[in-house]
């Protein structure tokens, strides 16, 4: 029991829920004493309760086995652990009271017709094991929920849909489901076992990983999600625990569409809250609107984020603090953790996070630019990388929107002239245009000519022949400039101003 004189303001505690900066006390130290303060337990959840957000992010992580303190173990995204560390007495026990006996001694128990050789590793919603098929000689890997949803109905719906989506995706960067069936009333899934390891071990183990093989593994990910979204299939949970390596190759294989969402399917609507590992959620989810496939690549933009800093981003925070700065879009620069990346690397990680969906690229498109970027790094950097990224593109456009604002001033300031010289320049210090035509006098007949007797006139002045011409001809001559004038201003309106505006709205979009 703490000494509650030793116990946080509300003040620190509200901080930490709304995960503002301000909170002086280490994380782990707020975590470790409200698991054994009753006290400080009260107070958060009396302060929780009256934040819609906070009630729906808590809904969330409650329903899918989460919980605040699973980040502070060194398992930041929720993800399986490595074998070393799941393999434990408690958990080997609970497999067993599911399987039957066996006579192998290397096995744990029957599972069907599968020999359970170990236990690979355990999430929120399932457990994985290495088995040996008795029929087929070869080993393979089985999922079966977790203990606590053995009784569920609606586990079984969701392993039977995780089965029906992965099957209907084709693809060799996607995890394949060779067998769906039930043992004992309890679902399991049977899949290929790939010696390996998962990409959150190998960024836990390894820390930041080089770009070349950051931009490897984004752009078979990518691949894999192009494939499943032209199936109509939404992932909704990517993240480094999903992503297995391959040993021995350079393959990457996205597993686990335990949270996958056909979007046809009506009874797979947004329920208000959200599905995936919090802190690779997307906006969109976070904020409790559902996932669509624009979701699954704000996810692998986080995972991209990950692979080059070695951890997630806002790693160490308090889950629901996550949850609603993912959903104010307000994660970390990437450039204020790694400096040396080429600025065309922070402005893809800019676009894959952009804050309107529409806004990121197609998963096809995705993998198109780093197939783009592969090119250029391999080259040297003599090949092009694409345009959306291309910091020279920026600058072009920066260039012509700089011209158009140019041609406007111009435009606007020759229109300026021309308004002011048509009415005398406002001073009488400044003279007046000449005028070239001809003015009668007032009441005076026709001006006749005598070509063999010219008749010298006495020159008039600027001044004079403006005094002395009629009102109607002051008018014709103001009418004529004004005339100009707006044909300038309304050349301006229908070419100039439109063409700015349309540069000035292209390069927003693109502003670093």
């Amino acid at each position: 029991m703490t000494d509650q004189a030793n116990c946080p303001d509300e003040i620190t505690w509200r901080d930490w829920l709304t995960g503002s900066g301000n909170v002086a006390v280490d994380e782990t130290v707020l975590q470790s004493h409200l698991d054994d303060c009753e006290r400080c337990q009260g107070m958060v959840a009396r302060l929780s309760a009256d934040d819609p957000f906070l009630c729906q992010s808590r809904e969330a992580l409650r329903s899918t086995g989460l919980t605040s303190h699973d980040w502070q173990v060194g398992d930041a995204d929720g993800a399986d652990r490595p074998s070393s560390e799941t393999s434990s007495p408690a958990i080997v026990s609970l497999v067993q009271t599911l399987l039957g006996p066996t006579e192998d001694e290397r096995s744990l128990g029957r599972l069907g017709r599968f020999e359970i050789l170990g236990v690979v590793g355990s999430g929120g919603m399932g457990i994985v094991l290495k088995a040996r098929s008795v029929d087929m000689d070869r080993v393979v890997a089985i999922k079966i929920p977790q203990p606590q949803y053995w009784q569920s109905p609606q586990t079984l719906l969701t392993l039977e849909r995780e089965a029906r989506s992965a099957a209907a995706v084709v693809h060799p960067n996607v995890i394949s489901i060779y067998h769906v069936d039930r043992y004992r009333d309890v679902p399991y899934l049977v899949m290929p076992y790939l010696a390996g390891q998962s990409l959150e071990q190998r960024i836990r183990d390894s820390g930041p990983m080089p770009l070349d093989e950051a931009l490897r593994i984004t752009r078979q990910v990518a691949s894999a999600l192009a494939a499943a979204h032209a199936c109509g299939v939404v992932h909704r949970d990517v993240k480094p625990a999903n992503i297995l390596l391959n040993a021995g190759t350079e393959r990457a294989v996205l597993s686990d569409f335990g949270l996958a969402k056909v979007q046809t399917d009506a009874t797979c609507t947004a329920t208000g809250t959200f599905a995936g590992t919090p802190i690779y959620l997307s906006p969109e989810q976070a904020s409790g609107c559902g996932a669509g496939p624009a979701g699954d690549i704000y996810s692998l933009g986080t995972v991209l984020w990950t692979m080059l800093v070695g951890q997630p981003p806002m790693s160490g925070m308090h889950t629901h603090a996550i949850v609603r700065r993912i959903a104010d879009s307000q994660l970390p620069l990437l450039s204020d953790h790694c400096r040396d990346l080429p600025v065309w690397v922070n402005r893809l990680i800019a676009k894959l996070h952009a804050d309107i969906p529409a806004d990121r690229p197609p998963a096809e498109q995705l993998t198109q630019w780093i197939e783009a970027c592969q090119r250029h790094l391999a080259e040297g950097g003599s090949a092009p990388i694409p345009k959306e990224l291309s910091v020279n593109e920026v600058k072009s456009r920066r260039t012509a929107a700089i011209a158009a604002i140019c041609l406007a001033t111009v435009l606007i300031a020759g229109a300026g002239w021309m308004m002011f010289d048509a009415f005398g320049g406002g001073s009488e210090t400044t003279p007046h245009r000449e005028k070239t035509r001809t003015v009668q006098p007032r009441n005076s007949g026709p001006v006749k000519s005598n070509a063999s007797a010219p008749q010298p006139s006495k020159p008039t002045t600027p001044t004079e022949s403006v005094a002395d011409a009629p009102s109607n001809s002051i008018a014709d001559e103001t009418d004529t400039y004004l005339d100009q004038v707006e044909a300038e201003l309304d050349l301006l309106n229908q070419i100039a101003l439109p063409r700015l505006e349309s540069e000035l709205q292209s390069l927003l979009p693109d502003s670093p």
